[in-house]
């Protein structure tokens, strides 16, 4: 029998008047190969309701304990600084997601994936269980931060492929002075709403829409996964941002005025 998954779709926030929301590039609907109808079809919708993906190809596989997802990124992503943190994100939380729905749904197990040179093994074959989804719990704390941050609004998306997760991207006409000052008070909005997402992204743009600043963060039961990238001469204006990781371990040059 062909199982459809129900998955949620995307909800953008207008945030102002005036002031549209719109998904980064190169964003786009991998090519699905091996696994059962079913599996391929449960991924495609999946990455639909993440609005596309960084990643150009999956491949289902069968592994010893069930089955492993082989993700192949887009080209032109992987030679851009900052992407790999977004395309991580993709690539778990589209696993975890999948995994989420393979046991709702009685497919075989999903044990893991692999991306862009990174092999992650699930640690529970159960996912952790999040509160009732409530978007009014979610979306106001980080519109609010993110209105007051000044920044305009480049992503502000809440996605449902299996459990919420937020992407958030914003772009800085001053970089340097917006992580020294003002990108604190939204991630710890985003942090006050983790316990109720898979996961959420923030990245900040400069104003030739580069990522100059980028952020993830998943959680599957006990475990936390966060990524961070920081332009190199950026790292003194980030390095009191509320985040898991310590961002300049070996120091970093001053925060450029």
């Amino acid at each position: 029998m062909n199982v459809r998954p129900s998955i949620g779709v995307v909800v953008a926030v207008l945030l102002c008047a005036g002031v549209a929301t719109a998904a980064t590039s190169a964003r786009t609907a991998p090519v699905i190969s091996g696994g059962s109808p079913t599996q391929r079809q449960t991924i495609r919708e999946l990455a639909h309701a993440l609005g596309g993906t960084q990643i150009h190809q999956i491949r289902i596989t069968a592994a010893d304990a069930g089955t492993e997802l082989v993700m192949q990124p887009a080209i032109r992503d992987r030679s851009r600084p900052g992407a790999s943190v977004r395309l991580g994100w993709d690539a778990q939380l589209l696993s975890y997601s999948f995994l989420r729905l393979s046991l709702i749904h009685h497919l075989p197990r999903v044990i893991g994936f692999s991306a862009g040179g990174q092999h992650v093994v699930f640690r529970s074959a159960a996912p952790r269980p999040i509160p009732t989804f409530d978007r009014l719990r979610i979306v106001p704390p980080v519109a609010r931060a993110v209105k007051r941050s000044g920044a305009r609004v480049i992503e502000f998306n809440l996605f449902r492929p299996a459990a919420p997760a937020f992407a958030v991207v914003v772009l800085a006409q001053k970089p340097s002075t917006f992580l020294a000052h003002r990108l604190g008070s939204v991630i710890t909005a985003l942090n006050s709403v983790a316990p109720r997402l898979d996961g959420f992204y923030i990245g900040v743009a400069d104003s030739e829409r580069r990522i100059v600043f980028a952020y993830s963060r998943t959680a599957e039961r006990a475990t936390v996964t966060t990524t961070i990238y920081v332009r190199p001469d950026l790292l003194g204006c980030a390095k009191d941002l509320p985040v898991e990781n310590e961002v300049a371990p070996d120091g970093a040059p001053p925060c450029p005025r």
